[in-house]
């Protein structure tokens, strides 16, 4: 690789690492080029992406951002940078796609801001529900438990009135 090509490879390294707060790192043995190209496409759909990486260059970018640092020793072996805005959606489609392929690609660990997560962690983030289900959860509590409580409280306060009727009417 040319020394002008080192240099961009390295730039777009270091845009991955200063515009994402989220990576997983993943050892792909012996991807073919249809999963790569369904797995990229299934990230870009979710604004995130995929970067084949080269171990010494991404040290090298890791040195120069200074950001997610503690990962410079889990770059060996064929490493991709899997990369999203959002963190559950790309954990589980990463951990979907490993566990269906489990002899091609593996995960090795991921970064959240400052903190190391290891595989158990981005499997946990794997069986959370997404932003939109819990959105719909919460809409459905709300709607389902306002109309509920209202005929209940209504309810009550027209019992109420006819027990005291009843305690009068049965006192005369």
């Amino acid at each position: 690789m040319k020394r002008k090509n080192k240099d961009e490879f390295i730039q777009n390294i270091i845009n991955v690492f200063v515009n994402n707060d989220f990576l997983i790192l993943v050892n792909f043995k012996s991807i073919n080029a249809n999963d790569s190209l369904i797995l990229r496409s299934s990230l870009k759909s979710m604004t995130g992406g995929m970067l084949v990486v080269k171990n010494t260059l991404a040290r090298l970018a890791l040195e120069r951002t200074g950001k997610f640092s503690y990962l410079s020793d889990r770059f060996s072996g064929p490493v991709a940078i899997v990369y999203s805005s959002g963190i559950v959606e790309a954990a589980k489609l990463v951990v979907d796609f490993t566990n269906a392929n489990k002899e091609k690609m593996s995960v090795i660990c991921a970064a959240h801001l400052n903190q190391l997560l290891t595989v158990e962690d981005v499997n946990k983030l794997a069986k959370l529900p997404s932003l939109d289900e819990l959105r719909i959860k919460i809409m459905r509590l709300i709607s389902y438990s306002i109309p509920a409580r209202l005929a209940l409280s209504m309810n009550s306060l027209s019992m109420r009135l006819m027990r005291v009727l009843d305690y009068y009417s049965s006192k005369k």
